[in-house]
């Protein structure tokens, strides 16, 4: 694998991390913007995620190109001996082990304040049961990159060869 093979690659794991990471924080701004009452704030928040969106989709299809941006022109190193698939399972694994570890704290806080809350005889609060069935959505997510790398690395590998007619 040469080191643009190995940067593409790079930029193409940096580009799920990213649709994950924004993912988790888009719905929340825009309940944020909405709640301020300003059209200027929920225009702002649209504008933002159309941007992200595009940016993801930019790193996603062309990662040659901005790793041959990113790369000095006269990087001479030997290529490695692992295939691009296992540095894309690891990839995968590594993102999926990432996601794991965010959602496991945030259904543990959550048991938690169900239980607090039976505990005193208090309502749960608004929004409760949307956040866990979040995390719970996440977890598996996590879960499924975590083991199943291969999986993934075969539906992003037909996506990439796939066309739109």
């Amino acid at each position: 694998m040469s080191p643009i093979q190995a940067t593409a690659l790079a930029v193409r794991l940096f580009a799920i991390w990213l649709a994950i990471y924004w993912a988790r924080w888009v719905p929340y701004l825009y309940t944020q913007a909405r709640e301020t009452e300003g059209m200027a704030a929920s225009l702002a928040v649209v504008i933002g995620t159309a941007l992200g969106v595009a940016f993801v989709l930019a790193l996603w299809f062309f990662p040659r190109t901005v790793a041959r941006t990113i790369l000095p022109s006269e990087s001479i190193s030997l290529p490695t001996n692992a295939a691009p698939a296992s540095w894309f399972a690891v990839g995968c694994a590594l993102l999926g082990l990432w996601v794991f570890t965010s959602a496991v704290p945030a259904l543990v806080r959550n048991a938690y304040v169900l239980w607090y809350v039976q505990r005193n005889n208090m309502s749960v609060p608004e929004g409760w049961g949307s956040g866990v069935l979040y995390y719970a959505v996440e977890l598996g997510v996590g879960v499924w990159l975590l083991l199943g790398a291969a999986g993934v690395r075969k539906i992003l590998w037909w996506a990439r060869s796939a066309r739109i007619e």
